[in-house]
């Protein structure tokens, strides 16, 4: 008995440690580096929410990947200025739920990445697994970007 016991406890144990991301950098805690002359930087981050998905997913601009988001992570492109589409891969799907942004010179654009609860499935897949995450992207205030960034892990 004594037996099976710790070789479900060693079980469990190994099915936590599974579910546990492990997030790379550090806590960012200043300020990002200046701006180079002549660009614009588009800031993406993912608040830390506890009640969510841990999921990554790819995030784009203008089509070409960028970063994975983290749940608690945030990273940075500096880019020429003009005009980005920042989108994210989603299974499921949104209204409006990924963002154009013109930037100029000296410009820093603050985009979130959220998540909605997941739907519920159709009547016709009770007792499957049809339930998806659903990605959105929405910019921010830069004040309150700026605030909500501090404290997020820095993904680089």
């Amino acid at each position: 008995m004594a037996q099976v016991l710790r070789g479900l406890a060693l079980s469990i144990m190994l099915l936590l440690a599974a579910c546990v991301q492990r997030q790379e950098g550090k806590l960012l805690t200043g300020p990002l580096p200046p701006l180079p002359p002549g660009m614009a930087r588009l800031v993406l981050y993912r608040p830390l929410e506890y009640y969510t998905t841990n999921a990554m997913t790819m995030a784009y601009l203008n089509g070409t990947p960028v970063g994975i988001t983290q749940n608690g992570g945030v990273f940075y492109r500096d880019v020429a200025p003009g005009q980005y589409d920042i989108s994210v891969d989603s299974p499921g799907p949104y209204p409006n739920q990924f963002k154009s942004v013109v930037v100029g010179a000296g410009n820093v654009v603050y985009a979130r990445i959220g998540t909605l609860p997941k739907a519920p499935c159709p009547s016709r897949f009770i007792g499957g697994d049809c339930m998806t995450d659903t990605f959105i992207v929405t910019i921010v205030d830069p004040v309150m970007g700026f605030q909500e960034v501090h404290g997020l892990r820095y993904l680089g």
